[in-house]
């Protein structure tokens, strides 16, 4: 029966994983740009001493939907969609780069330019900071451009351009914190031409519909797997007892 019961109890906690991500997912349903992640389970021996009789369901969470999201107009200068396989560079609190397609950018009261989540948005000489002006507008290729304050509307500046780069979702790995970065030997390089459209953001990949139903599926198998654990160990009660009237 403790095999039984060790099954069920595998079962119980993979199906509570699965559901921490699906819940996740829809959490960021609204999220600009987010990528929703995708749960697959794989076959994995029980490691230990002895014959390796006995087989666990891995859930593996680090799979992501590369699918685009749809494209919202918005009008808001500061607001960009990333084309295809084009990714935005950011600082991370560390200090590394890490790139997002997060395009719903903001910016603080000293003219620091941030991404969706608070985090510095990287030009090609470092952080984006901004001098006050009147207008603003963000080419196609990235580069940025504004009537500095108190100048005639006819005056524009080019003050920097985004870091934008290349790069194929498969050369590109998932970080916990919902950035991405190359993985080790992608070919990553800086993006050319027209990578972003300004005014619009991307929408989330998330389909709500589809997590909800998801989530309700998960929540029943573990409550299947709470069952059978419960299950098992009454039957081992049972045995328990037969052994005791022989």
């Amino acid at each position: 029966m403790d095999r039984a019961a060790y099954i069920a109890m595998n079962a119980a906690s993979e199906a509570l994983r699965a559901q921490s991500i699906t819940a996740h997912n829809i959490a960021n349903a609204g999220t600009s740009g987010f990528k929703a992640l995708l749960t697959h389970t794989e076959a994995a021996n029980v490691e230990g001493p002895g014959w390796h009789s006995r087989v666990n369901g891995v859930l593996k969470p680090e799979t992501w939907n590369a699918q685009g999201g749809a494209l919202q107009s918005t009008g808001r200068d500061l607001d960009i969609a990333l084309a295809d396989d084009r990714w935005l560079a950011v600082q991370t609190e560390d200090g590394g780069i890490a790139y997002t397609r997060n395009g719903a950018l903001q910016m603080t009261a000293n003219g620091q330019v941030l991404d969706g989540e608070g985090r510095p948005v990287l030009t090609e000489d470092g952080p984006m900071a901004l001098p006050p002006h009147s207008e603003l507008m963000i080419a196609a290729d990235g580069t940025i451009s504004l009537t500095p304050q108190g100048s005639e509307a006819s005056v524009r500046a080019q003050v920097g351009r985004l870091s934008v780069i290349e790069a194929a979702p498969s050369e590109l790995k998932r970080r916990a914190d919902g950035l991405f970065e190359p993985l080790p030997g992608a070919d990553t390089r800086p993006a050319a031409g027209a990578v972003m459209v300004s005014g619009m953001l991307e929408a989330s990949n998330v389909n709500a519909a589809e997590q909800l139903v998801a989530l309700i599926e998960h929540s029943r198998r573990f409550e299947l797997a709470t069952k059978a654990m419960k299950t098992a160990d009454s039957h081992g009660e049972v045995a328990q007892s037969l052994m005791r009237i022989r």
